[in-house]
């Protein structure tokens, strides 16, 4: 995941393009309904009326197209036009857009350099502010009965229609007397023996102008050795398409009191707690935390700060309904028909409104003072934009930050104000593991049972400093890591 500017990438392509030095020079035609990207006798197009990928080459041809995750059924549209394109002596670059309805966007980047034989693309989606993870990917219909991976050279793995197989790096696929290799700074997958390519790690919680980005790469190939020649040759020259860029923090905060980065004994809330557990998601009652406390345990007390209970439950933190949305209809989310935001029977926020923020750090406030340990707040996902001074409901006085901008800020007044009332206090976010987060929480939740080995291990070294500087990932199965 990383924020594409096509300026910069036009720079790199300019800056490559005194590198290299075959006979014949990489070509960029556009049509009104094409642009294709040559490089000897292998071309990659883009379709400009569905965002489609057709690879060329003597080995035959793949087709592809983006097959994007949403929650309102989103459908791309014609690309923005003209694209954006850049023609140098040894390198060719082009930048198309295609909107979503959704207000989404899937930019493709296509470009071609001398002295690398093999054409690439980097495409990237932008936000949905939904609540989910984003995700995409790109989906052949053609099909294939054997693949070369690239950490197993020889005649290949036969691929059965029944079981799904996932590589990184590249692949090779046979053609004929030919074959196709397709490279990737993500995973090459298999569906009923048809590729796929996804992000590494697959899908993202994305914030403010984040991407989520996909690089591939194609070559025609006859045998491994050239697969493998051609990957080379790219990764060496630090092609765009093919770079992993974590989502790293220069500012990781403070690290997170020793009671909780070096306690492996941590437990979800329920009846029976045994003693000395660091305990997730108690209830915001005293009787609780006490009994937590006094069986040694730490009480972390978990707190929903997107979604609001409607009908409202009084509690110990909240005995007068401070967060009773029934008593405040100008806090709730307001959607893009004048509705109000919901999620089942829960009430989405409008956390632009100053009360409301206010509210909440005072129902923190109470619950520390019940005697927990610390917070675990809920819900610390990009959430849907509001539409309140659209239709006079209520006015956001700063105009320029999104719903999920005024998201952060609030952990960040939360994280501030739980460790003033004591550095041993801690501030936890069900965020799914974000690198910009950190600096205001002493430990995330991720959902390891979402990801496969693979992306797990990218998880991990992406988030390896953040563990090293002090910081506790927890995953929903309850197991902690934190840096040995």
């Amino acid at each position: 995941m990383y924020r594409l500017h096509f300026i910069a990438l036009l720079l790199f392509v300019a800056c490559f393009a005194s590198v290299g030095h075959c006979a014949t020079s990489p070509s960029l035609d556009e049509s009104t309904d094409s642009v294709t990207v040559r490089c000897g006798d292998q071309s990659l197009t883009v379709r400009l009326d569905d965002a489609s990928l057709i690879f060329d080459s003597p080995a035959g041809k793949i087709e592809l197209i983006p097959e994007i995750e949403s929650v309102e059924n989103a459908k791309l549209m014609r690309a923005q036009s003209p694209p954006k394109t850049y023609r140098g002596k040894t390198s060719v670059a082009a930048l198309i857009v295609f909107p979503l309805t959704d207000g989404r966007a899937l930019s493709i980047h296509i470009d071609g350099y001398q002295g690398t034989d093999a054409v690439f693309v980097t495409s990237s989606l932008t936000a949905s502010f939904s609540g989910n993870r984003d995700y995409y990917r790109w989906k052949s219909s053609n099909t294939f009965d054997r693949v070369i991976p690239a950490d197993k050279p020889g005649a290949g793995a036969k691929l059965p229609s029944d079981a799904p197989l996932r590589c990184k790096n590249w692949v090779l696929l046979p053609q004929s007397d030919s074959g196709t290799a397709v490279y990737t700074n993500g995973i090459v997958g298999f569906d009923d023996q048809s590729p796929y390519v996804e992000a590494l790690p697959k899908y993202r919680y994305l914030r403010g102008e984040e991407t989520l980005d996909i690089g591939i790469g194609f070559a025609n190939a006859r045998h491994y050795a050239e697969a493998l020649a051609a990957f080379n040759s790219a990764r060496n020259k630090s092609i765009p398409a093919l770079k992993r860029d974590s989502a790293t923090t220069q500012d990781y905060g403070a690290p997170a009191p020793r009671w909780l980065n070096s306690n492996r004994k941590i437990a979800q809330w329920n009846d029976d707690i045994s003693a000395d557990s660091i305990v997730v998601g108690v209830p915001a009652e005293r009787s609780h935390i006490e009994k937590i406390r006094e069986n040694g345990g730490k009480a972390i007390v978990r707190i929903d700060i997107t979604h609001f209970a409607n009908p409202y439950k009084p509690t110990d933190a909240d005995p007068d309904g401070l967060l009773n949305m029934e008593k405040h209809p100008e806090w709730a989310c307001i959607a893009k028909d004048g509705s109000r935001k919901t999620a089942g029977s829960q009430v989405v926020p409008c956390l632009h409104q100053p009360e409301l923020r206010e509210a909440l750090l005072t129902v923190i406030c109470n619950v520390m003072n019940l005697g927990a340990d610390g917070v675990l707040l809920d819900g610390v996902f990009p959430i849907p934009e509001c539409s309140g001074p659209e239709f006079d409901k209520h006015e956001h006085a700063n105009s320029k930050a999104s719903n999920t901008d005024q998201l952060d800020n609030l952990c960040r007044e939360i994280y501030k104000l739980v460790k003033s009332i004591g550095q041993d206090k801690v501030t936890l976010l069900n965020s799914g593991g974000i690198g910009s987060l950190w600096p205001f929480c002493d430990g995330q939740i991720w959902d390891e049972s979402a990801f496969d080995a693979t992306n797990r291990a990218y998880m991990a070294e992406e988030n390896r400093e953040a563990l090293r500087r002090g910081k506790v990932m927890i995953s929903l199965s309850l197991k902690v890591t934190a840096h040995e």
